[in-house]
């Protein structure tokens, strides 16, 4: 027989044990708010740390010296830190890095009964770099009439402008050039290149030198060898009856070298006019060649430019078009329809020649900018297909073709930084 016990009443001991633990979970819960405002504010530190370390890199790299380099981290502590309780940052540059440590701390209100009122941390940071390369730019452009008469050429000069300054802003003295190659009909040479005029070609090549060479072969514009001097024809300046000019542009839209600074590639921008034809190939190659040392001693146009191919050094080719290649011959007056398309098929077999050579070459980054809404999905596809290295194929038109060219500009001088 099982005997029953009573069971006592003890609810009035819940409370009392609840009156125990409550102090106890709330110190709990205010140590762990406090804990979270020490992660809270040393991850904040650590971007803020972190992005005034690259705002340091970057002002050392473009010049700057140690002490304003340093500044240039330290005003960005300033400007973008969180707290307003005293931190100390300290910065160390090696040859190859930038490193830095900030130290402050964080308002403990709950831990501040036990007598911690604040916990101190500090948070590091490091930020690699390679001085960035020195550049020489090589921009041909298409001068031919339709940019002129689409009213084009305006939004041109303004866009190569701001390309101008985004290329040679924050970068040492002589570390940028930049040589401009119009091509209309052909590309236009000062008179100076005169000597490398063969006069045995021919009598009716014996003329005057306008500034233009007869068009060279396939296999001569794809490639950077030369017989010079003496190896060139000199294009005729006769009148073609149907744009009542002569076959090469004119002074104002010839070949300028090697500008090393804003002001002087800004002047030769704004002299640049437009002229019929697109010998887009032509254009392409001369610009290739203009960035190749072995041809330094030909153009005879300064004694640094084109500079060696090395690591140290890039050369970057930017192209700009309406519409691939087309030029009228300067010795037909009447053309078929069929005789335009095989003159059209020939162009942009060149043009495509040049472009798998540089290719080829590998030295190179090659940019290709198809300007406006007139191109054939033949002719997007050919400029889509011409680019090498680092370089791309953008579409432009007047609304973005500023910032097309600004964001070329900014990717190539862009300093390589490592975190």
């Amino acid at each position: 027989m099982h005997t029953l016990k009573k069971i006592s009443d003890k609810s009035g001991s819940i409370p009392m044990l609840l009156g125990l633990l409550l102090p106890i979970l709330v110190m709990f819960v205010g140590l762990a708010i406090d804990y979270t405002r020490v992660i809270r504010d040393r991850e904040h530190a650590q971007k803020v740390l972190d992005a005034s370390l690259l705002a340091g890199a970057v002002a050392y790299q473009g010049g700057a010296t140690f002490i304003k380099a340093e500044n240039t981290a330290e005003d960005y502590l300033n400007a973008n830190k969180a707290s307003s309780r005293p931190y100390k940052a300290s910065f160390k540059f090696d040859k190859d890095r930038l490193s830095g440590n900030l130290k402050s701390s964080t308002a403990t209100p709950v831990m501040s009964v036990a007598g911690f009122r604040e916990i101190e941390w500090d948070v590091t940071g490091e930020v690699g770099y390679s001085l960035p390369p020195a550049i020489d730019y090589a921009l041909a452009l298409d001068i031919s009439s339709s940019m002129e008469a689409r009213g084009h050429m305006p939004a041109l000069r303004s866009a190569l402008q701001e390309f101008s300054q985004a290329a040679f802003e924050g970068v040492k003295t002589d570390d940028v050039s930049a040589t401009l190659v119009p091509f209309a009909n052909g590309v236009s040479f000062p008179e100076r290149y005169s000597r490398w005029v063969n006069p045995a070609k021919g009598f009716i090549y014996t003329r005057d030198f306008v500034g233009c060479f007869f068009p060279e072969a396939i296999g001569v514009k794809a490639t950077l060898k030369s017989n010079l001097p003496g190896s060139y024809r000199a294009a005729p300046d006769l009148v073609q009856v149907a744009q009542n000019n002569i076959f090469c542009p004119r002074p104002g839209t010839q070949i300028s070298f090697y500008a090393d600074n804003a002001s002087d590639l800004d002047a030769r921008i704004k002299s640049l006019e437009s002229f019929q034809g697109t010998a887009t190939a032509d254009g392409l190659s001369w610009a290739w060649r203009t960035l190749e040392p072995s041809w330094s001693s030909k153009f005879q146009e300064s004694s640094q430019c084109p500079r060696p191919h090395a690591k140290e050094n890039k050369k970057v080719i930017v192209l700009l078009t309406d519409g691939l290649p087309y030029y009228r011959p300067w010795n037909e007056k009447k053309l078929t329809d069929a005789r335009k398309d095989a003159l059209r098929r020939d162009a942009l077999r060149e043009f495509e020649a040049v472009c798998e050579a540089i290719a080829a070459d590998g030295r190179f980054d090659l940019y290709m900018i198809g300007y406006g809404d007139a191109m054939t999905p033949e002719e997007t596809t050919a400029l889509q297909g011409c680019t090498a290295g680092d370089g791309s194929f953008v579409r432009a038109d007047k609304a973005n073709l500023a910032q097309v060219f600004k964001g070329i500009a900014r990717k190539t001088v862009a300093i390589a930084l490592r975190r």
